[in-house]
C-alpha cells in the first residue's frame, strides 16, 4: 500500500475492489442470459404486485385491476419481445406470431386441461350430477336468498331423501312377484337355501331402511327447532326443484314413460332420444338465466358454475344427444308419409305391430307397402339392411 495513502481513500479502493469481483462474479453467473431478460422479470414482478390492492372484496376495484392489467401486460409483452421471461416463453411465442395455426395450438394447450377434465367428469355420471345440482344450488342460494346461504346442503338432502322414498314405494308398486324364495333356476322349483336367506336379508334391510328415513323426515318436517334456520322461498324451491328433477336418474328414467303417455305426434316412438335432449335443454336455460342474473353480483363460484352447468352440458348436447336424434330422423327421411287418400284405399294394419294405421304417423316405401314409421324404424335399425319387410325388395329412394 502507498505511504501516502490516506485511510479514506484505501476504505474506496477496498470497496470498489470487491464490487468488481461481486459484478464480475454476478456476470459470470448469469452472463448467458442478457440483462433485458432480467429486467423483463422485474417487470412482470412489479406488475403483479400493483394488482395485488386491486383484488379486494369490492368489485369495482376488481374491474380496474383486470381493466389496469389487460392494458398494461400486453405493453410489457410487446416492449420486450426480444426478451420475453423464461416461464412466459412458450405462451407468448406464439401470441407475437400470430397464425391461426399457432393460435389453434395455444388454444388446444390451454384448454386440454379442461377436456380432460371434462372426460373424468363424464366418466362419473353420478359425481358430475351431485357437482352440477350442489353448484346450482348454491348459486341459488346467492340469486334467491339473502341470507342462510347453507341452504342448498339442507335443500339438496331433503330432495335425496325425498327421491329415495319415492323409488322404494314406485318399486314396491310395480313388483310382480312377492315370492321370497330363489329357485335353481327358472325351469325349476328347487329353492336355493343361500340366495333365498340373502334375499331375505336385503328386503328387510331395505323395508327398515325406509322406515327410518320415513320417520326421520317426519320429526325434520314436524319439528319447528330442526328448521329454525332452514327458510327457503318458494320460487327458491320451485327453480332448485324443477333443476333437480332434469338431472336426477330416478326422474330422468321416468320421463320417457311420461312422453309415451303423452302420445306426441312428432315424437312418437323416440322418446327415449327426446327426452334427454329437452331435459337438457332445461338444465341449460336454468342454468344461463342464472348465470346472467349473478353478473349484478358476481360470487366467487361463478367460474366453476360455468364450467359444471354451461360448459359440459353443452358440450354432452352438441357432441352426443344431438347426433343421436339427428341419427334416428335420418333413417326414416327418405321415406315419405301417406296421405289420407293412401290409408282409405289400402285400409289396412301395420304389418309389423298388426296395429291399424294412422294419418301422420304411416311411412309409404318405394314399393308402396305402408307401414308404422316406428314400427319401420325399428325394423330397419335391427336387421340393418335396406329391404323392405313386406316383399323384401331393396329400399332405394
Amino acid at each position: 500500500m502507498d505511504e501516502g495513502a490516506s485511510p479514506t481513500t484505501t476504505g474506496l479502493q477496498k470497496l470498489t475492489s470487491t464490487l468488481a469481483r461481486f459484478i464480475s462474479r454476478f456476470s459470470s453467473r448469469f452472463g448467458s442470459r442478457p440483462l433485458e431478460e432480467k429486467l423483463t422479470h422485474t417487470a412482470c414482478f412489479v406488475i403483479v404486485l400493483l394488482l395485488f390492492p386491486y383484488f379486494a372484496r369490492t368489485y369495482i376495484s376488481l374491474f380496474v385491476g383486470v381493466t389496469y392489467a389487460a392494458i398494461v401486460v400486453p405493453t410489457l409483452i410487446s416492449a420486450n419481445s426480444r426478451y420475453p421471461p423464461t416461464p412466459l416463453k412458450h405462451l407468448i411465442t406464439p401470441l407475437l406470431e400470430f397464425s391461426p395455426t399457432t393460435m389453434t395450438s395455444l388454444l388446444s394447450q390451454l384448454s386440454s386441461p379442461l377436456l380432460r377434465i371434462e372426460r373424468t367428469l363424464l366418466s362419473l355420471p353420478n359425481l358430475c350430477t351431485l357437482l352440477s345440482q350442489l353448484s346450482f344450488f348454491s348459486l341459488s342460494d346467492h340469486l334467491l336468498l339473502s341470507e342462510h346461504r347453507i341452504s342448498s346442503l339442507y335443500t339438496l338432502i331433503f330432495y335425496n331423501v325425498l327421491t329415495y322414498c319415492v323409488s322404494y314405494v314406485t318399486e314396491l308398486a310395480t313388483k310382480e312377484s312377492w315370492d321370497m324364495y330363489v329357485t335353481v333356476s327358472d325351469t325349476n322349483s328347487l329353492k336355493h337355501l343361500s340366495m333365498t336367506a340373502t334375499k331375505l336379508v336385503l328386503e328387510w334391510t331395505k323395508a327398515i331402511t325406509f322406515l327410518i328415513t320415513v320417520v326421520f323426515l317426519v320429526l325434520v318436517v314436524t319439528l319447528e327447532r330442526a328448521l329454525d334456520k332452514y327458510f327457503p322461498t318458494k320460487l327458491y324451491l320451485g327453480v332448485t326443484f324443477l333443476y333437480y328433477i332434469a338431472t336426477e336418474k330416478f326422474f330422468v328414467s321416468l320421463i320417457p314413460r311420461l312422453l309415451s303417455r303423452l302420445d306426441l305426434t312428432p315424437i312418437h316412438g323416440l322418446e327415449d332420444v327426446y327426452s334427454p335432449l329437452i331435459l337438457r335443454t332445461l338444465t341449460l336455460t336454468l342454468s344461463s338465466l342464472s348465470c346472467i342474473a349473478s353478473l349484478f353480483n358476481i360470487p366467487y363460484s361463478l367460474p366453476l358454475f360455468t364450467f359444471l352447468n354451461l360448459f359440459i352440458p353443452y358440450r354432452h348436447l352438441n357432441a352426443t344427444l344431438v347426433p343421436a336424434l339427428r341419427a334416428e330422423l335420418s333413417i326414416l327421411r327418405p321415406y315419405r308419409l301417406a296421405s289420407q287418400k293412401e290409408l282409405e284405399e289400402w285400409n289396412d294394419i301395420c304389418p309389423i305391430c298388426l296395429s291399424t294405421l294412422t294419418l301422420a304417423r304411416t311411412r309409404v316405401t318405394p314399393c308402396f307397402h305402408l307401414f308404422h314409421g316406428e314400427c319401420l324404424r325399428r325394423y330397419l335399425k335391427v336387421v340393418r339392411n335396406e329391404t323392405c319387410p313386406m316383399c323384401k325388395k331393396a329400399l332405394t329412394v
